[in-house]
């Protein structure tokens, strides 16, 4: 099964709590943007997939694989 990469922003405060696994999720709610594409074959269970989370001020990323995607209200929590 093919793995697939998606990266999201994060500023640096909740970037230090996700990196060290404290906060281990990204909540997400744009649909048109063409990642959400990956994470509906995720769903599918078509892929695997990795997120990348990137600090807005250092510019450092980190990857965890994804363990779970929630639709809640429209928008896509993101476990890893």
């Amino acid at each position: 099964m093919k793995t697939e990469i998606i990266t999201f922003k994060s500023v640096p405060k909740n970037w230090q709590k996700e990196y060290s696994g404290l906060k281990r999720n990204t909540v997400q709610d744009d649909p048109d943007d063409e990642r959400f594409q990956l994470i509906k074959l995720y769903m599918a269970g078509m892929i695997r997939l990795k997120v990348g989370i990137k600090n807005t001020e250092t510019r450092i990323i980190f990857y965890r694989d994804i363990t779970d995607v929630t639709l809640f209200e429209g928008y896509y929590i993101i476990s890893w």
